[in-house]
């Protein structure tokens, strides 16, 4: 997956961001204050959210990892994501692409580089 936030003058984080993806299911989850989504930082006791088995969490300043990270990955844990599949192969011409430089190593599958006799 892949967090994000956004920082107002350097003095804190208004919206934290995490996005993640299977090869069933897609999710962006995002939290910040529905009064003040882009002034009104998330620090001290509003960077406080429950998590999936130790209660509350209090991390100071929310970052995409917190609240975000934890409610895509009780989410993910929760869901029916049906049999497990691997994700497609890049051809050859997309797996050098900056795109392909993004994701993790570990979901990418190259084909074999395929050399006609001459």
């Amino acid at each position: 997956g892949k967090t994000g936030t956004s920082n107002v003058d350097g003095n804190g984080t208004p919206y934290a961001a995490f996005a993640g993806f299977t090869t069933n299911l897609v999710s962006f989850t995002s939290a910040f204050n529905p009064i003040s989504p882009t002034h009104d930082v998330m620090g001290g006791e509003s960077a406080c959210y429950r998590t999936e088995f130790s209660g509350q969490s209090c991390p100071g300043e929310m970052f995409g990892a917190d609240a975000p990270g934890n409610t895509w990955h009780m989410t993910f844990d929760h869901a029916n994501l049906g049999h497990s599949r691997q994700f497609p192969t890049l051809p050859n011409s997309l797996a050098n692409s900056r795109l392909a430089l993004e994701i993790p190593s570990s979901t990418i599958h190259r084909r074999p580089v395929c050399h006609s006799p001459l």
